[in-house]
């Protein structure tokens, strides 16, 4: 039959609908497709009143539009957040706590060091001479179970913070008897040696948390804050000599001993330290309001196509309303 729809309302309707079409009719497909015949035999409902679709596609529009300006805002953050970490981790703050004049404005104020040139204030020394201790349970697979104490693999370390999915666990029962190696504390610093190599976060709950599987736990001496080792093996410093260590080749994993030789730059002064942490924190707090933003738009979006595209919740109470008042 011929019929007058609205285009725009075909769109949020295709987006709505489809995705589960094509997990259904390509399960196990690498590339998703969908054939012409199937859009011809795709049967779905829509208001036959003109003034409820615009409506509908109104209302859809105004929440696509909140997603695209908070992702905006997002990879905006991202990129004032990337600038300056590599400005804070190669030139680091003065006594004011403001960026210190970059090395070709100022180069009195910096000196050669393995690592380039790094201010004045600063040492450079091997990873190991930094650290109290490594946890490490790479090597061992404990008994997974459906609950209990969290379990933290290579799979949840992200580029900065914990991912709680994928969700595993071991029994309580089995907890003292697997952590053996080393018990992690509130603010020890992950680093994920494989598969994939090189992501950083930081354990930020006094929760009992159990390790595993390409994961090493580091625990920092008193001249070394842990929030700002985490920074500098996120800064770009420390990825490039990591990911050089193939000589070309593509790095898969690193050993602990390895790891241990990298060399850092840090500041010398604990309140220097303290500054610039202070300043990236910022930056990620900023960003976690924004993220947890787009997820809230994102449910309520999927909530808001799942009542007004099925017909479960109808608009025309509304449209009544406003005629009335009109």
């Amino acid at each position: 039959d011929n019929f007058n729809i609205n285009i725009q309302y075909i769109y949020h309707l295709l987006k709505y609908s489809l995705k589960d079409t094509l997990s259904r009719s390509h399960a196990g497909s690498v590339i998703q497709f969908i054939k012409l015949e199937d859009l011809t035999e795709f049967a779905f409902f829509y208001p036959t009143n003109n003034q409820e679709m615009v409506r509908i596609v109104s209302i859809l529009d105004t929440i696509d539009t909140a997603i695209q300006q908070t992702q905006a805002i997002i990879n905006k953050l991202k990129q004032l957040k990337q600038g300056l970490l590599h400005d804070l981790l190669t030139r680091g703050v003065g006594a004011n706590g403001e960026l210190r004049p970059c090395y070709e404005d100022a180069p009195y104020l910096y000196k050669e060091s393995p690592l380039g040139w790094i201010p004045k204030e600063w040492e450079v020394r091997s990873m190991e001479d930094f650290l109290e201790r490594i946890i490490d349970y790479r090597g061992k697979t404990p008994t997974k179970t459906t609950n209990g104490t969290p379990l933290i693999t290579a799979k949840n370390v992200r580029l900065g913070y914990i991912d709680s999915e994928p969700r595993e666990y071991i029994s309580d029962d089995d907890f003292e008897r697997w952590m053996t190696r080393g018990m992690p504390r509130k603010g020890d610093v992950l680093f994920t040696t494989e598969a994939p190599l090189g992501n950083a976060a930081q354990i930020d709950t006094d929760s009992r948390l159990a390790f595993a599987q390409r994961v090493i736990i580091l625990q920092t001496k008193d001249e070394l804050l842990n929030t700002y080792l985490k920074f500098v093996l996120l800064g770009q410093t420390f990825r490039s000599q990591l990911f050089s260590l193939g000589s070309g080749s593509t790095v898969e994993g690193i050993q602990q001993s390895t790891f241990r030789k990298l060399k850092i730059a840090i500041p010398i002064l604990l309140e220097e330290q303290l500054i610039m942490v202070k300043q990236l924190t910022s930056q990620d707090v900023e960003l976690d309001v924004e993220s947890e933003r787009l997820e809230k738009l994102k449910k309520l979006k999927s909530g808001l196509m799942d009542d007004l595209l099925t017909g479960r919740v109808r608009v025309s109470s509304l449209l009544q309303t406003e005629a009335s008042s009109a």
